[in-house]
Parts: structure tokens; sequence; C-alpha cells
């Protein structure tokens, strides 16, 4: 039955006062003004890039598109403002206090502590040099391990250290098993920075995990596949075996 409408048995009643009275039925002022009301909460073009916002400018009124308008050109305005990097820079130890103590305010310093033998070394650096692209906001530093810091064990390679205001807030030290191992990429290295607040993603889970269970659903397939070919084996010697008996 429709919203609102009642049978005369209970129009009968409610008069008598056996039931309450019936609730009033909103106009479509009332439900459109809920609609705009929920709309302007919950705010939905502030995720809309400002080239986005043109080609629906004609469908917005005025005044909302003007809104958001001037809203993410200030929001463009402060990106502009940070500094920018974009790319991964070789220091020395002599270079620390310079490129990581003072850098700008409130950037995020990426140091890769590495040593080029290390196979999860070479990886992670290939993917920095994309990931320096991405997040030009954030600078990004590769040293060998042993020039920065004096026996550094190469056992500890791949490590990162992040700074931020000259004070260290992350270290991932032996960090080829944080970000993924075999199955390191930009993605999943961008995923678990993400989680340590260092930048944004729109990843919505670690790459390395769906890799992860790929291979071993792979391996659950051929561990069924070779039982099977066990079992058809086993069966050929007992056809053979009776056969010749």
């Amino acid at each position: 039955m429709a919203y609102g409408v009642t049978t005369e048995w209970e129009d009968i009643h409610r008069k008598i006062g056996n039931l309450p009275e019936k609730p009033k039925v909103p106009t479509q002022d009332e439900i459109m003004s809920q609609v705009i009301d929920v709309v302007e909460q919950a705010e939905p073009l502030k995720y809309l890039s400002h080239d986005q916002l043109l080609e629906i400018q004609d469908d917005l009124d005025e005044d909302i598109f003007e809104k958001y308008r001037k809203q993410r050109i200030k929001e463009l305005k402060e990106v502009a403002k940070k500094p920018r990097f974009g790319t991964v820079i070789e220091i020395s130890k002599q270079d620390f206090i310079q490129e990581v103590n003072d850098a700008p305010k409130d950037v995020f310093v990426i140091i890769h502590l590495y040593q080029d033998y290390v196979p999860y070394c070479r990886l992670i650096d290939k993917c920095m040099i994309n990931l320096a692209r991405k997040f030009i906001n954030h600078k990004f530093i590769r040293i060998q391990a042993t020039r920065c810091i004096e026996n550094f064990r190469d056992s500890d390679c791949p490590a990162i250290i992040v700074y931020k205001n000259s004070e260290v807030v992350h270290q991932m030290i032996s960090c080829a098993g944080l970000l993924g191992e075999n199955r390191i990429s930009e993605g999943s290295i961008e995923w678990v920075f993400a989680q340590k607040k260092i930048w944004e993603t729109d990843l919505e889970e670690n790459p390395a995990e769906g890799v992860r269970k790929k291979d071993r659903d792979d391996e659950r397939r051929s561990s069924d596949k070779s039982d099977s070919d066990d079992d058809r084996e086993y069966s050929s010697n007992q056809i053979r075996k009776y056969k010749f008996r």
C-alpha cells in the first residue's frame, strides 16, 4: 500500500480514538528541502577536480558552482605553494644536513638506505623514481647505507627513514617484507606509506596482497593438479599390475 494511504477500517478506528492520528504526508517542497539539506551536507562536489566542475557547470546552480569553483581554486593555490621535487636525488653524508634537516617545513623527506648488490634495493629504487614523479611534494633521497651510517649492516638493507621538520617520523629497517618482498611495486609502497600517513592514496587494497593471493591460488591449483597426476599414475600402475599378473 502506498505511503499515507489508509483503509476504511483504519479510518473508522482512528475517528473513535483506537488508533493514533496518521502521520502527516510531507509535501513535495518539504521532500525537496530535505534532499537539498542532505546534498549540501554530503558535499558531493568536493571531490571533483576543477576541470570536472567546468564540465558540469551548465547543470549546476550558479551560486553552488561559483562556491565550489572558488574553493577548488583556493585548494590548487595552496598546493602550488608547496615545494615541488619530482626526482630521487643521491646524496653523501656531507649533504645530509642541507638536504634533510634543512628541508622545507612540513615536507616529508623519504630516504632510501641501500646497497647496490641487494636485489630488493634495486627494485625499490626503480619504484621510487615513479613515486617521486607522482608525489611531487615529497622529497625522495637515496644514499648508500654505509656512507650514511658507519657499520650499517647489509642485512638491514633496504631501509627507509622518513623525516619531517628535522625529526624522524618513521623507521623501516630491513623493510623488504613490509613492502611486499618479491611483490614489491610502486603500488605496494604507495599503500604502506599511505597507512603511515605519509601521503594519501586512491588504492583500495595493497596490491602485494592481491599478488600474494593469486600466487597462493596458483600453488593450490598446481598442487591439486599434481595430486591428480599422482592418482592417475597410481591407477595406471595398478592396471598394468593386474594386466600382466
